[in-house]
């Protein structure tokens, strides 16, 4: 008889999705909407007809876990940030619910498991963070032709000023500088599609399995710093202390982006905490 398969590891990939890794040795994917849509609890699904009462329009584009816990050895029930609880997601559904298939090459092409951190200790984790500062700057040589050096402080804190956010050539020191510390700070190992004009697109800023109109198939990883700041308009990103994306939002779009971070950073540390296994 072949053992049950059960998860024995969970992290996040990106913003929004999560990893699980099952006995079996499969990697799964899940986006975390994807989750929250396939419900099976009694107010999403008739339980007479099997008809999915939840409509898409009726979850939050920016959907988040704030926790999960396992339901005895068969499944796992998710708290999301939408104030729903009720779903018991049994073992097999979610490996039905995996998303390694998706048929979208930007997706696929680029989709790999970090190395697991929740079981090191604080001086590792350090150690591994460096690691990873390293090899984005190595990267950024071959990406950015050179990672040329950034402007004068005083220069930098001039763009800020005026709203020239300039990609490649504002630190975050400027910034705060010129504008204070921001409402909203989040920091995750991130991977970014780069653009010819030498930004770097957040892979959590791009629908997911889809890539970004002009994107030529090159990616770029590390340590990403996000910055939000509701009264000037702006999340910026920041990848090896220099400005690599900018949006500019309304006020309540940067504060629902904003609680969205606060959300995974709770829950992160709570996964960290609290391991399957």
């Amino acid at each position: 008889m072949a053992a049950a398969l059960v998860p024995i590891d969970m992290q996040w990939l990106e913003k929004g999705v999560l990893g699980i890794e099952w006995s079996d040795g499969h990697k799964g994917i899940y986006p975390v909407r994807v989750l929250r849509l396939h419900c099976p609890c009694a107010a999403c699904v008739d339980e007479w007809t099997g008809v999915r009462r939840l409509k898409p329009d009726d979850v939050p584009m920016f959907i988040m876990a704030q926790d999960i816990q396992p339901v005895g050895r068969y499944a796992l029930q998710f708290t999301w940030s939408d104030g729903h609880d009720s779903g018991i997601y049994s073992y097999g559904l979610l490996r039905q619910l995996c998303q390694c298939d998706v048929k979208s090459a930007a997706f696929m092409t680029e989709r790999k498991w970090p190395t697991p951190m929740k079981h090191r200790g604080r001086r590792e984790r350090g150690i591994s963070r460096s690691i990873l500062y390293v090899a984005g700057s190595l990267l950024c040589v071959l990406v950015v032709e050179g990672c040329q050096s950034l402007p004068p402080l005083g220069e930098q804190e001039r763009l800020v000023r005026n709203k020239q956010l300039t990609v490649q050539q504002i630190s975050p020191k400027a910034v705060v500088n010129v504008w204070g510390k921001p409402v909203y700070h989040h920091s995750e190992f991130t991977q970014f599609f780069v653009m010819p004009d030498k930004s770097m697109i957040p892979r959590s800023r791009v629908p997911i399995g889809e890539a970004p109109e002009g994107w030529e198939a090159s990616f770029e990883a590390g340590e990403g710093v996000f910055l939000g700041y509701p009264e000037q308009g702006w999340v910026l990103v920041f990848l090896d202390d220099r400005l690599v994306y900018r949006e500019e939002l309304k006020a309540d779009k940067v504060h629902a982006l904003g609680k969205t971070w606060q959300f995974e950073d709770r829950f992160k540390t709570s996964l960290e905490g609290a391991p399957l296994r």
